[in-house]
């Protein structure tokens, strides 16, 4: 039983391997912002998953009222957009759209990063000019670099490699599998740990 979830664990990092590889493949070739992914949240906070260049960004959309007023409407289900809608304002609504050039959607090198930035929202004045309610927006986001998963994927499956090479090699030696003790004394057991050797195929 042990042996088979082993197995099915080594199976599933390395089809991991191959999604990895091919999501930066995809980042390196697709257009920006082109696989875009909303995980769930609310429609005041959502969060998206997005294959970029170098890296996996896990992100999230905030929108923060500041005595609002009920009947308006926060949306921040679209990425890159913040949008009030209400009584008062047009079917549209109002709000705010990040450029996508803007630099905290576009990481610079392969590293990891995480941050959350205030980028305006919606302000109301009142009839003096003073501000009646507002919304902020933010945008926040973990940036993880294809790299790290690759290597963290690609352990389990080096593992056995490694681990079934050595066994190989000790066998065609005439050395224990387990301790690596010389067996050419005594092929049948090792003297060293016990391990009993296994009669040849």
């Amino acid at each position: 039983m042990k042996r088979r979830l082993f197995n099915f664990l080594t199976g599933l990092s390395l089809l991991m391997c191959v999604a990895v590889l091919a999501c930066w493949v995809f980042g390196m070739v697709g257009k920006r912002h082109a696989a875009v992914v909303r995980l769930g949240g609310r429609p005041e906070r959502s969060f998206f998953a997005r294959v970029s260049r170098q890296h996996l960004i896990l992100s999230d959309q905030l929108m923060v009222p500041v005595g609002m007023p009920a009947g308006y409407v926060l949306d921040s289900t679209h990425f890159r957009q913040s949008t009030v809608t209400g009584p008062t304002f047009p079917p549209a609504g109002v709000g705010t759209e990040l450029d996508p050039e803007y630099f905290a959607l576009n990481p610079d090198g392969a590293g990891f990063r995480k941050f959350r930035l205030w980028h305006g929202g919606v302000k109301v004045h009142d009839e003096r000019g003073a501000i009646a309610w507002q919304v902020r927006a933010a945008y926040g986001a973990v940036e993880i670099p294809w790299w790290s998963l690759l290597i963290l994927c690609s352990a389990l499956p080096a593992s056995r490699w490694l681990v079934r090479h050595r066994r190989r090699s000790r066998a065609r030696h005439r050395l224990c599998e387990s301790c690596g003790y010389d067996l050419r004394a005594t092929p049948g057991r090792c003297p060293e740990c016990g391990t009993v050797a296994e009669a040849p195929a």
